[in-house]
């Protein structure tokens, strides 16, 4: 059951400011959206989702003034602006303000994507209770996703791949009816700016699991769409050590490299892979977090490039495949195809030039450090490790950490403890000349 929501401590300190002076202006207005859902699951009101019935911009602006925030008109056509305010630890809370999508609030809230998303709250009197028209409050206590109304794909498609982030990011199970509108109305994202698919995917596969995203795209029949090159690693089969298709290898990756992304948080038993990738990376805590947060154009993260090149780092092996006589499966070429379909999907993508050829080179060296751990016997020589980085300039470390979530999607249950103690002992060697003696082995 949803529990009662405690104001006081579910909105930030200049959150709690802002309301306070819209109800001193006695603004009509309602706090909707996303706002209210997250209040109601007990998570923090970052931002404050206001709709109003007229004078959104001007609103916003009054607002900023008399908070000393900036302003922003975010859809001057629509009457929608935004003010940013900045908290005491430095960090930034967004309200924006936009005009009802209807003539009522009850229009405008069947009008939204999903019904956990269609709440909304009186400015003016919190404590009187959620606003629900659309079954909301009993959807989001049953943990279920459903459309706030049966046109809500038809208006915007882009909420299928919305819905899709959603429910993993709520642990939602999609209403059988809702599902099956997302699946006849699929083709609709044909026509949605490559803009907006690229942030909705991005959000689902960097802020997500990223695997279970893409497994949720192809129940629905989105996965051929917007990520055909995936869709096609199907029924691809692979020689040993390979157990998985390309398909089921590339999102067994994508999920080990997700792991290891996390690897501050990660508590298991000594012997698991888990906490060995905790123990390797833990020196480097500091640096390799600073490196991987590194932002490029659009602002994705060094992080969230290497979570795309996980998922693309095979996509050149259904073209490159080819069985001998003896049935012997290879894949001669396939990392340089890999990131040249890259850079072709993520342009088609709008993503940013650096961003294309950060992935792209990635999925290109992605072998790097597996095929040196196949060349040496013990620990790589100095030339050895300069010539690693040279070579995969500018994304050794990505190569190397790739390597380790490469090892263990490929062997998985089978993995052979003395390779995967001389592949983790590698990676630590790499990341140490990087970090600890870059000017000696790396420059």
């Amino acid at each position: 059951m949803l529990g009662t929501i405690d104001f006081s401590v579910s909105f930030s300190p200049v959150a709690q400011q802002a309301i306070a002076w819209l109800q001193a202006q006695h603004v009509e207005g309602w706090l909707v959206g996303g706002t209210v859902r997250d209040l109601l699951l007990h998570r923090p009101a970052h931002d404050l989702d206001l709709a109003v019935p007229s004078g959104g911009l001007r609103l916003a602006r009054r607002l900023a003034d008399a908070l000393g925030a900036a302003f922003f008109p975010l859809d001057a056509a629509r009457d929608v602006g935004r003010a940013v305010l900045t908290e005491p630890d430095g960090s930034q809370t967004f309200v924006d303000v936009a005009l009802l999508r209807g003539p009522s609030l009850a229009a405008d809230l069947h009008l939204r994507d999903f019904t956990l998303n269609a709440l909304a709250l009186d400015i003016q009197n919190l404590d009187a209770g959620v606003i629900d028209v659309t079954g909301g409050l009993d959807d989001l206590s049953h943990r279920l996703l459903r459309v706030a109304s049966g046109l809500s794909f038809r208006n915007d498609p882009l909420r299928i791949l919305r819905g899709v982030r959603q429910a993993l990011a709520f642990d939602l199970t999609w209403d059988a009816a809702s599902l099956a509108l997302a699946r006849s109305h699929v083709n609709g994202l044909d026509l949605v700016a490559a803009e907006r698919i690229r942030d909705e995917l991005n959000r689902s596969f960097v802020y997500s699991r990223g695997d279970l995203a893409v497994r949720q795209l192809d129940d629905i029949g989105a996965l051929a769409i917007v990520l055909p090159e995936i869709k096609a690693l199907q029924g691809v089969t692979q020689a040993g050590p390979h157990r998985l298709d390309v398909f089921d290898h590339s999102l067994e990756v994508l999920r080990w490299m997700q792991t290891i992304l996390r690897w501050s948080e990660l508590a298991d038993s000594p012997l698991s892979p888990e906490a060995q990738i905790a123990e390797l990376l833990f020196p480097f805590d500091r640096a390799l977090g600073a490196y991987l947060a590194q932002t490029v154009d659009q602002g994705h993260s060094r992080a969230g490039l290497l979570v795309w090149s996980a998922l693309l780092h095979d996509i050149g092996k259904p073209a490159t495949r080819q069985v001998d006589a003896a049935g012997a499966v290879t894949f001669d070429g396939h990392e340089a195809l890999s990131g040249r379909l890259a850079t072709s999907l993520l342009q088609r993508l709008a993503f940013s030039a650096e961003a294309v050829r950060l992935v792209a080179r990635t999925c290109t060296e992605h072998r790097r450090a597996g095929a040196l751990a196949g060349l040496i016997a013990g620990q790589p020589d100095r030339r050895q490790v300069y010539r690693f980085f040279a070579g995969a300039h500018p994304v050794g470390v990505e190569a190397a950490l790739f390597s380790l979530a490469d090892h263990l999607g490929a062997w998985g249950l089978e993995l052979i403890p003395e390779r995967w103690q001389a592949r983790r002992r590698l990676v630590g060697t790499l990341l140490t000349a990087f970090f600890e003696q870059h000017a000696e082995q790396v420059q």
